[in-house]
């Protein structure tokens, strides 16, 4: 490896904001599914331990 004076250390310009805007894929839940959810999970768990 060259040492560092041989190197060329500078840094290059970017583009900035080139990236292409996605869109949010964000799914959203009824507070009623999350819950619902939630219960059946903890529910299952209690099951496996009894």
């Amino acid at each position: 490896m060259p040492d560092t004076e041989e190197r060329d250390l500078r840094l290059a310009q970017r583009n900035i904001e080139t990236r292409d805007r996605r869109p949010n894929r964000t799914k959203q839940f009824d507070l009623e599914d999350i819950f619902n959810r939630f219960t059946n999970n903890i529910a299952s768990i209690k099951s496996q331990f009894t």
